[in-house]
């Protein structure tokens, strides 16, 4: 039982450093074996699995099967919704919303993306570097649904945390930056 948890560890390690690179389908590939493992030892519905269906769904979301990704992130969520872990749902629900813009379900999009960053605010606090990418993400939305000021406001709490963690020359800066000033066009403020 040790050795298999091992080997799931490393094939769940292996699998993410080949998503690093790029190189998606060993990516898929290994978290399939690691799955398989942990289902097995584990039960399926442990939070390791629903920590590895999470980044099984990132692999198959690189591929562009962004159905597919819906599918293990729900079972991934019902997994951590019956288990109580919450960072691990905010991640799940976050990723599902992204999944759902993917598919073209803005509703379901935004639903999933402000219930995610809901639990975000309450287990690490209101500007805790977990939340850049997520204030990113419902701040877009709000954009691409005409509300401006909202995106303004979120993508402005995003940039003060990306420029405090990173430093204001990493790429998320500049990606946030650019998101806030398309905002501030929209409004008509320009000069800001």
């Amino acid at each position: 039982k040790d050795a298999d948890k091992v080997n799931a560890d490393i094939l769940t390690d292996l699998g993410m450093a080949y998503g690093k690179l790029g190189i998606t389908g060993e990516q898929k590939r290994l978290l399939e074996r690691a799955l398989g493992i942990q289902e097995r030892e584990q039960g399926p519905e442990s939070k390791g699995v629903a920590i590895t269906l999470i980044n099984l769904s990132c692999a198959f979301s690189s591929l562009g099967d962004a159905a597919t990704q819906r599918e293990l992130l729900e079972r991934a969520l019902r997994i951590v919704e019956s288990t109580g872990a919450r960072d691990v749902m905010a991640t799940a629900l976050v990723n599902l919303g992204n999944a759902h813009s993917c598919l073209g379900d803005y509703k379901q999009q935004q639903h999933y993306l402000e219930r995610g960053l809901q639990i975000q605010e309450q287990i690490y606090g209101p500007d805790h570097r977990e939340l850049a990418t997520t204030l990113g993400s419902v701040g877009n939305l709000y954009g691409n649904q005409g509300n401006f000021e909202k995106q303004k406001e979120l993508l402005q709490r995003a940039l003060a945390i990306t420029e405090r963690e990173y430093g204001p020359n990493d790429p998320m800066v500049a990606i946030t930056l650019t998101n806030l000033s398309a905002a501030y066009q929209r409004l008509g403020r320009v000069r800001e």
